[in-house]
This record gives structure tokens, C-alpha cells and sequence, in this order.
């Protein structure tokens, strides 16, 4: 039996490299006397003959015109099924088809770019199978000159994730002298970006990428073009840039150019501006030192250094050939600041600048000038040190690297002191504003006081803190309304809170006034009598008595009385007045130390005396009392409204000025009126403002 190859494809029509066929046999006996006959099943698996996989891209190398070449290897042929090799990108689709199976590279003309690149073989059954090699790049270079001394490559990778059998770096190789290549440098296989600093005075260089590779190495295309070396001498290596601790010298130090013809260095920093500009030269190969003595109080100092050698620029006048500069290293700066509440001075400095190693940081100090001693390592550009109170600390800041450098930094020297007590410190005035206490109190604001906490004695005799000021200035000011100064006199003082937090020294103690009176309405008379004031640093000269009449204070005292007198006897019964009273005491200081003296004022009692009304209750208009009116004493004139009412109800009489009286003439008519008895009202308003109305009857008699 036999079968095609053309029915080795599946449903969909695509070959296949094998496919399952089922045959039926019948076998019949006729031998027997009763024939028989017998079936068997059997599954032939028919197999497409020698389907060939493709073989993946051993390497893609580029050339200096710009062709690639794509390298495999050659696929063995054991049943003679290879119909030929095809070629792919898919950019462009099939490149090319090679039909011999030995052949190992194809090569692609004029690449500009990068392409990704895959194989195909075709074999199997009248070459009806294709198989497909992994998809992979060519490495494209792009040089560029900036004309600046280097050149900067670009290039890509040719797949990612790499494969296993890459290389872990890219290698950089230029050709110099032409027909001469050289591994310059490498990069990690993350890295796409090479700048190459130009070591040639003037010539063509040309670079490509190297990706090492089993069985073969990657190969870019070659790109360059004329380079000039601007930097004819070695940068020079920069050691230190660090303060002498002694002397307060900047040191600088780097290494020895390795280029025979170097003449010697400049040294560059940077001005007031930001850019560097030559500070001097040192002159000589070997002489890799600069000391001088800067203002190291302008903050960190930035230094560089260039070699120069033999040869002249083309620039006119000519000048000596100067490498590139240096890695800028600038100094650290050593700042601190004092923590007089826990004794620690916190250090904080500028990080050493020109090192690519991991540096540490060794905090020294010495305490009133005796010997450097270490107090730790950080890799943190801060540090706490615990010091001793009262005492002169220096410090310094030591970084290191890996390499061995040292430099240190400026030095920062301070004086360990304690919170400070104020000069002055007193509570001048407790003083009554109206239903509140005004306090104020003198300070210095210069010593280490953060804050006034105004306290007030309680039912025990227990100060407790009220409130807590900032201290911005000598003169703090308070005023309290959580009081009642009617019913008692409060005691104050103040407490200072240092600079830490803690509570400090109290004040003096301040006592506000109480007044209190007595009113005798009968004799006219108002005793008065106040607490003593406490206390004022230059005492108290007087006690000043203020009397207010309907509200209104006179400009002077009524009495003034010795610091021992605290009553008085206010005899009013010639006093013109509507019927309320009102008193205040000031206490007055004497000269004090600060030349401040100040006046207490107490609370203000006030009360009101009833209005005094005398109203008869008959008259003869013809006879002794031809007139009738109220007679009204301490009340609001202003007030004042008396009418008559008869027996109708209607006014037949009224007025609002206490001197007329009625006459028993109706104001209407202006005739007589019957004798009979009448209806008065009285209306006025007493010393608080209070309406009072008296109404009665009157009798008119003939």
C-alpha cells in the first residue's frame, strides 16, 4: 500500500508531520463446511518524511558599508527533504532564498537601520513544511560628534530579554590606526549610550559594537568620522579637597598625569556667580598639591583641576593644550545648633561632593581645646553628640571613601550654656475693667523665657495656671473674665517658662481692689470700704475715692486717702441728684525700680435710692392750698408726667413740669371744675431707669 504527500495536511489544509490512517481486513475461510469469515483493524501512522526546523540566527554582523551578514548552522538533511533556506525581516518580509543546504550566511545590503530578522526552512513532503527560526536584531550604531572632544555612540540590542547565550556587555572597539581595532570599553547589556572622550589630537575614527556570542559574536555596522582630541593630557583624578584643621588652609590634591609632556595644572573654582574660573597654576608634572587660605565663611568651596601639556591650539594668541577638568569636589560644611534642654548639640553638614565610592562620615570633637576625640560613624550627613553644659566644644567632620581619601570640613565651635534667668521679672497690675482683670506684666525677652504663665489662686489658696503667653516682648498683657469681681478680690502672679518648657521662678503677687457699700437711706449716707491692694513694687501712695452721680464721674477724687485708710463716710443729702450712686477706688504706686508706676482700680458699686414722693390728697382752690401737686424728691426730672383725671375718665389736666400744679381749672374749657373728687397719676422714672407710677384721688374742695 502507499499513499501522497499530498494528503498529509489537516482539516484546515496545512501539512502535517504525521497523520493516523485505519484500514479493515475481511479474511474468509472456504475450506469449512459452514464458511467463516473474519475482520481485523489496523492504524498505519503515516509520516510527513523529513520536516526540517530551522535552525536559529547564530549572529548578525555588520561591515563598514553597511551591509550585514546574517550567520547560522547549516541543518542536516538525513532523508533528503530540504528544499531551502528563507530569509526574513519584518520590516521588509522575504529578503532572499538560498536553496542549498550548506549554506551558512546571507548577507543584506545598505542597512540604515535597525531590523528584525528570522528564518525559514523548507522541507518535509515535496517541500510542503516551513519551520521558523526566533525572531532577532541587528545592532545599528549611530555616531554623532558634538564637537566638544567626544563621541557619543547609540545603538540598540538585538533582543530583550537577552539571549541566554549573550554576552553580559557590550563591548566598545574603535578603529585607530585604520585596519586597527580596539576594545575601549564596555557597558552592561541594560546600556544602549557610550561617550567616548577623544585621546587623538585629529584623525578619522570609526567605532562599532562588539556582543560576544556561541558560536559567534554580534557585530554592529561601523559609523564614525574626523575627531579631534581636545583634551590632550589624562583628566586628572582629584584626591581631596579638604580644610586643614589647624591652619584653616583649603588642600587640594590629585594624581600625576600619566602623559610624558604634561607641563602642569590649573586649578579652577567657581565665583560669586557660579562659573569656574582659573584660580591658579602649579607648574611641574609631579607637583599634585594647592594649599591657600579662602574665606571659608561664603559656604561649601568647589574646586577642579586640568593638565595642560606642550602642545599649542590653533587659536591665536596660541595656547598650551588643556585637558578636560576634573570632577568638581566641593568641600563640606560643618553648621550645628545647641539643644540646651537635653544637653545635645545636633550636626548637620554639606555632603563631600567628587567621590563615586560610598563615603563615611566620622564626627570629631574636642571639648575647651584639648585633644580630638571621635564620636562616630555615619553614612548620614547629620549627628547628635552629647555634651556637657557650661563647656567650649569644637567639632569636625572626617569623610572617607573606599579608596582611602580623607577630607575634612570647616570647623564649628560653640559654647555649651544653660537656660538663662531673666533680669527682670514682675507682674506690674492686676486691675478691675469693668467685669474683668487686666494684668500686665514686665519681662526680659532677651534671656531663655519662652513663655509667661499667668496663675490664679483658687478656694484653697492654690495658684492654677490661667493662660500661657509667648514672650515677643517686655511687656505682656491678660485679661481674665472667668471672675466675678463684685463678690471678692483675686490674687494673681506669673510664672516663667524657660526655653525647654519647664516651668521657672514666680512673680510677685498682685491683688485686685474689692469695694463694697452701705446706703443709709434715711440719713443720706453711703459707707464705703475696700480691700487693700497687693503689691506694688514702690507701695502705695493713696487710695483715690471716685463717686459717680447718675452714672456720670466727676474728674477728681472725692477724697484721697492714706495706703492705711480703706473706708469712708459719704454724706449725700445735698447731693441734686435722679437716685443712683456710683463709687471706685484707685490705689496709686509710688516710684518703683522701673519707672513704672501704676494705678489699680477696684470694682464699681452702684445702687440706686428710691424717689421720695409726697402727694396730699385734697385742696382748696380758693383757700390756704390753692394748688394741687406732688412734692418729689431724687428722681429723672426728665421723667416727670402728673395729670388729673375726672369721673368720665377723660384728662382734664396734665403736665411734665414739676413745678405746675393743678389749679382746678379744666384746661378745655377753661371753667371751674365741680367739687368732687378726681383721679391723679403720677408718672416718673428713678435712678435706674425703673417707671414708677402713683396713682390716688384727690379732693377739690369749695
Amino acid at each position: 500500500w502507499q499513499t501522497t504527500c499530498d494528503h498529509l495536511v489537516d482539516a484546515s489544509g496545512n501539512s502535517v508531520d504525521q497523520m493516523p490512517y485505519h484500514f479493515v481486513f475481511k479474511v474468509q475461510d472456504n475450506y469449512c463446511q459452514v464458511p467463516k469469515v473474519k475482520y481485523a483493524t489496523v492504524t498505519i501512522n503515516v509520516v510527513n518524511p523529513g520536516v526540517i526546523y530551522s535552525p536559529n540566527i547564530s549572529c548578525i554582523q555588520g561591515s563598514s558599508n553597511g551591509n550585514y551578514t546574517i550567520q547560522w548552522t547549516p541543518v542536516n538533511d538525513p532523508q533528503g527533504t530540504f528544499v531551502a533556506y528563507e530569509i526574513y525581516s519584518v520590516q521588509n518580509g522575504l529578503l532572499g532564498t538560498l536553496n542549498t543546504i550548506s549554506n551558512s550566511s546571507f548577507a543584506i545590503n545598505a542597512v540604515t537601520q535597525q531590523n528584525d530578522y528570522y528564518l525559514a526552512v523548507v522541507s518535509g513532503c515535496n517541500g510542503n513544511t516551513r519551520r521558523y527560526s526566533d525572531t532577532i536584531s541587528n545592532i545599528f550604531l549611530d555616531v554623532t560628534n558634538p564637537s566638544d572632544g567626544t563621541a557619543v555612540l547609540q545603538w540598540n540590542q538585538p533582543s530583550n530579554p537577552p539571549n541566554p547565550l549573550f554576552g553580559s556587555n557590550f563591548i566598545i572597539e574603535m578603529e585607530y590606526p585604520i585596519g586597527t581595532w580596539t576594545a575601549i570599553d564596555s557597558v552592561p547589556y541594560t546600556t544602549t549610550f557610550f561617550k567616548d572622550t577623544i585621546t587623538i589630537c585629529e584623525s578619522l575614527l570609526n567605532y562599532r559594537i562588539r556582543l560576544s556570542n556561541t558560536p559567534c559574536d554580534y557585530l554592529s555596522n561601523i559609523d564614525g568620522g574626523i575627531f579631534e582630541d581636545m583634551l590632550t593630557p589624562d583628566i586628572p583624578l582629584i584626591y581631596s579637597a579638604s580644610i586643614d584643621t589647624v591652619t584653616s588652609a583649603l588642600n587640594l590634591s590629585w594624581n600625576e598625569n600619566s602623559q610624558e609632556d604634561t607641563y602642569g595644572y590649573v586649578i579652577y573654582t567657581f565665583d560669586s556667580n557660579g562659573f569656574l574660573f582659573e584660580l591658579d597654576t602649579v607648574w611641574g608634572i609631579s607637583n599634585t598639591s594647592y594649599s591657600y587660605f579662602p574665606d571659608l565663611t561664603n559656604g561649601a568651596l568647589s574646586y577642579s583641576v586640568a593638565a595642560f601639556d606642550s602642545c599649542y591650539t590653533p587659536a591665536f594668541p596660541p595656547t598650551f593644550q588643556t585637558s578636560a577638568k576634573a570632577e568638581i569636589h566641593t568641600t563640606m560644611v560643618l553648621d550645628a545648633s545647641l539643644d540646651i534642654c537635653s544637653n545635645k548639640v545636633d550636626l548637620e553638614w554639606s555632603a563631600y561632593v567628587g567621590w563615586a565610592n560610598d563615603i563615611t562620615y566620622e564626627v570629631f570633637g574636642r571639648m575647651n581645646n584639648g585633644a580630638w576625640q571621635s564620636f562616630g560613624t555615619t553614612n548620614n550627613l547629620i549627628f547628635s553628640v552629647d555634651v556637657m553644659p557650661l563647656q567650649n566644644y569644637c567639632f569636625v567632620i572626617k569623610a572617607s571613601n573606599t579608596s582611602g581619601n580623607q577630607s575634612f570640613s570647616t570647623q564649628y565651635c560653640l559654647s555649651i550654656i544653660a537656660p538663662t534667668q531673666p533680669e527682670f521679672h514682675y507682674l506690674q497690675l492686676a486691675t478691675v475693667d469693668v467685669e474683668a482683670v487686666n494684668l500686665e506684666h514686665y519681662i526680659d525677652n532677651n534671656s531663655a523665657v519662652s513663655a509667661v504663665s499667668f496663675e490664679k489662686m483658687d478656694e484653697n489658696g492654690v495658684f492654677q495656671s490661667i493662660t500661657q503667653i509667648q514672650v515677643s516682648s517686655n511687656f505682656i498683657a491678660y485679661t481674665d473674665t472667668d471672675i466675678d469681681v463684685f463678690e471678692k478680690s483675686y490674687t494673681y502672679r506669673a510664672r516663667l517658662i524657660d526655653s525647654c518648657g519647664q516651668p521657672g521662678a514666680a512673680s510677685n503677687i498682685a491683688k485686685t481692689i474689692l469695694l463694697t457699700m452701705q446706703m443709709d437711706e434715711v440719713l443720706m449716707q453711703n459707707y464705703l470700704s475696700w480691700t487693700a491692694y497687693e503689691a506694688f513694687d514702690g507701695g502705695i501712695v493713696s487710695y483715690n475715692l471716685y463717686r459717680g452721680v447718675d452714672g456720670n464721674f466727676g474728674g477728681n477724687p472725692i477724697a484721697s486717702l492714706s495706703k492705711d485708710e480703706r473706708f469712708y463716710l459719704d454724706d449725700i443729702t445735698n447731693l441734686n441728684f435722679e437716685g443712683k450712686i456710683c463709687y471706685l477706688v484707685d490705689a496709686i504706686e509710688g516710684s518703683n525700680l522701673y519707672n513704672m508706676p501704676k494705678v489699680s482700680r477696684s470694682n464699681t458699686v452702684c445702687d440706686v435710692y428710691e424717689p421720695l414722693i409726697y402727694i396730699p390728697n385734697a385742696f382748696v382752690p380758693e383757700g390756704v392750698n390753692k394748688i394741687f401737686k406732688p412734692v418729689v424728691s431724687i428722681y429723672d426730672i426728665s421723667s416727670y408726667e402728673f395729670s388729673i383725671i375726672d369721673r368720665l375718665g377723660q384728662e382734664i389736666f396734665s403736665s411734665k413740669n414739676p413745678d405746675e400744679g393743678w389749679d382746678g381749672t379744666i384746661k378745655l374749657s377753661g371753667n371751674r371744675a365741680e367739687v368732687g373728687t378726681y383721679l391723679y397719676m403720677l408718672r416718673i422714672f428713678d435712678g435706674n431707669g425703673i417707671e414708677i407710677v402713683h396713682r390716688g384721688h384727690v379732693s377739690l374742695i369749695d
